[in-house]
């Protein structure tokens, strides 16, 4: 398991339509996620907005928490990782942003460190390279 880079986040967060501005299809809808707008002031449970679910059913890709990715802020690839202590690209927005910080084309960057209750994280499962060697 491994923190998304910010490639994978983004395909998370479309499902692959370029088009899309947030997970859900279609504009603002405030109902969708936990934003300043839903008034909450706080992180919630994931899974409370299942209306703003990606197309691959994926909760809380906007609102509630920034995730960090593994990538550094400054690569132009976002398929590039770096293990420096440098600046992380953050992505999704949080409770206290607003509809314009949580579109699809929205960056932010953090030094790791700090502990905020706006940032939080996920984790990407890929396979295991030896599954195919597994018996039972």
């Amino acid at each position: 398991m491994n923190l998304p880079t910010e490639f994978e986040w983004q395909q998370a967060f479309t499902g692959g339509d370029a088009s899309r501005t947030y997970p859900w299809p279609g504009e603002w809808d405030a109902r969708r996620c936990n934003s300043v707008e839903a008034g909450r002031h706080r992180t919630t449970v994931v899974g409370l907005y299942p209306a703003g679910a990606s197309p691959d059913g994926i909760m809380d890709l906007a609102g509630n928490v920034q995730e960090w990715c593994v990538n550094k802020f400054e690569l132009a690839s976002a398929r590039e990782v770096d293990d420096s202590r440098s600046r992380r690209v953050l992505r999704g927005g949080a409770w206290l942003d607003a509809a314009d910080l949580l579109r699809s084309s929205d960056r932010f960057r953090r030094y790791p460190g700090p502990r905020f209750n706006l940032l939080g994280f996920r984790v990407v499962c890929r396979p295991c390279p030896y599954q195919k060697f597994r018996t039972g």
